[in-house]
């Protein structure tokens, strides 16, 4: 057994308007708010949702960025030790080159002094033996004489 409590008003016109304070115990009483305030609670939950991908993916390319700038640092360091070894390799060649004429022409000239001191021992050894025979020759002549 429900009990409803009903008071009706009546407009201007005659026809009757209820009253929205009074209900009937069988339903229950539910609140209307506008549609604006639906929208804004939707909105204050669904965009910041809507945001998460959006904020890390930029932070995410930032980090990529600094990355890709570091990375173009690094390769222009790179660039610029590879310029100067070139640089470096060119003279160490040249004074590679340079050293090695002078070493071959070191070689060509020890040579010529080993076959001079050669040349010159031989025809010392052949003076020596020559002087040896003339002193053995002056002996057995001052031999004989005596």
């Amino acid at each position: 057994m429900t009990m409803t409590t009903s008071v009706q008003s009546f407009s201007t016109s005659g026809q009757p308007i209820e009253d929205p304070a009074i209900v009937s115990s069988d339903q229950p009483q539910a609140r209307k708010y506008p549609t604006i305030l639906h929208v804004a609670v939707v909105s204050a939950i669904v965009i910041p949702l809507a945001c998460i991908p959006y904020v890390t993916g930029r932070r995410q390319i930032r980090i990529l960025r600094q990355q890709l700038e570091q990375t173009q640092r690094d390769l222009a360091a790179l660039r610029a030790q590879v310029d100067s070894t070139r640089s470096s390799q060119v003279l160490i060649n040249n004074e590679l080159r340079r050293v090695s004429s002078a070493a071959e022409s070191l070689v060509g000239d020890v040579d010529a002094l080993q076959k001079g001191q050669e040349e010159s021992r031989k025809k010392h050894v052949a003076e020596l033996a020559a002087v040896n025979g003339d002193i053995r020759r002056l002996l057995e002549d001052g031999q004989h004489l005596r």
